[in-house]
């Protein structure tokens, strides 16, 4: 029964994934702004935050820039680090 289900919601993830990547792909300049100008205001209004956010910006550039290098895909990121 869980194999039967499996084999009709996979194709059907899929396709929701490849719809959501297109759109993603389409609006990524407009994202990318609003990400800036949301890091910018959060920057300014909440000062006591920004040194957490920092922190954790470098800790996000650093796995990107892991993957980025390695080729591993971000869905596999978490199989990547189990070899370590």
């Amino acid at each position: 029964m869980a194999l039967a289900l499996w084999v009709w919601v996979f194709p059907f993830l899929n396709r929701v994934a490849s719809y959501m990547r297109d759109k993603l792909e389409r609006h990524q300049v407009w994202i990318y702004l609003l990400a800036i100008l949301s890091g910018i205001l959060t920057g300014w209004s909440w000062a006591e935050v920004s040194a957490l956010f920092e922190v954790a910006l470098w800790l996000v550039f650093g796995v990107l820039l892991w993957a980025t290098f390695t080729q591993v895909p971000l869905v596999h990121l978490a199989g990547a680090f189990q070899g370590l």
